[in-house]
């Protein structure tokens, strides 16, 4: 009884419930509407050129943006209800102004070493382009003294991983799409205990869709009581948008000093 309680009131249980619930509010308000089919289907013809000039008028991808109103003008009521669920693809105006806040002040860091660019221009021009399309597009400068080491499978990282975090002794910085329990991120976590009570600055990052069913909601709460600094990427809400398709996908980024 006690297991079947705790798999009722699960995270996965309870978002399969509210997604659930969404879609049949999404089914009862097609029937309803199909109750009173004339005045419903001129309401749906004006909102949907209404919507078609609203997303025309906005900034973004052309290709998109008329996929969209080819779809809504098509066959209004289904390409309304798809739009105002999956239409959205940017973040919500709160993460979008703290996004700018964070790359606001990270944009005074990143100064480009006139000198490195020059360098690379002068052995070959078609890097140089490629540096700069990078910085243009990400913001980022070119730097010179950097050193790259391919680790081509997981036998070869993992060791070397153990050993960069033994050596860290200002900071330790550890993104994941997935974290789960297990030989591989128990051994990490006892270097990352060691480090953070030694003074280290350790912090982690995953991604909260990727772990949903491997960590407890809470666990960044757990981290931090080892005097790890955690967080979840982008917290799944549960309700049908894809703005949730926002995912930190990469399998691994590391960075230790």
């Amino acid at each position: 009884m006690q297991k079947l309680f705790k798999f009722l009131t699960s995270r996965v249980v309870l978002v399969a419930v509210a997604i659930l619930v969404q879609l049949s509010w999404l089914s009862l308000s097609v029937w309803t509407i199909s109750q009173y089919h004339r005045l419903a289907s001129l309401c749906l013809v004006l909102a949907s050129w209404v919507l078609s000039v609203h997303i025309a008028g906005k900034p973004g991808n052309s290709s998109f943006k008329l996929s969209w109103i080819i779809l809504i003008l098509a066959v209004p009521f289904v390409g309304i209800i798809l739009y105002l669920f999956f239409g959205r693809q940017r973040l919500f105006a709160s993460a979008e102004q703290r996004h700018e806040q964070i790359f606001g002040e990270l944009r005074k860091t990143l100064v480009q070493d006139t000198q490195a660019e020059k360098e690379i221009a002068a052995k070959s021009p078609a890097v140089a382009r490629q540096v700069a399309y990078i910085r243009g597009k990400a913001g980022y400068p070119v730097y010179k003294h950097t050193d790259t080491h391919f680790l081509p499978c997981g036998e070869e990282y993992f060791p070397a991983l153990l050993a960069e975090l033994e050596k860290a002794q200002k900071f330790i910085f550890l993104e994941y799409f997935i974290i789960e329990h297990g030989y591989v991120w128990d051994t990490i976590l006892d270097i990352l205990k060691r480090k953070a009570s030694a003074g280290v600055e350790v912090r982690v990052l995953y991604d909260d869709v990727g772990c949903i069913q491997r960590l407890p909601m809470r666990y960044p709460d757990e981290l931090e009581s080892f005097g790890i600094h955690c967080h979840k990427f982008n917290p799944f809400v549960p309700v049908i948008s894809a703005i949730m398709n926002h995912r930190n996908d990469r399998p691994c980024e590391t960075s230790r000093k």
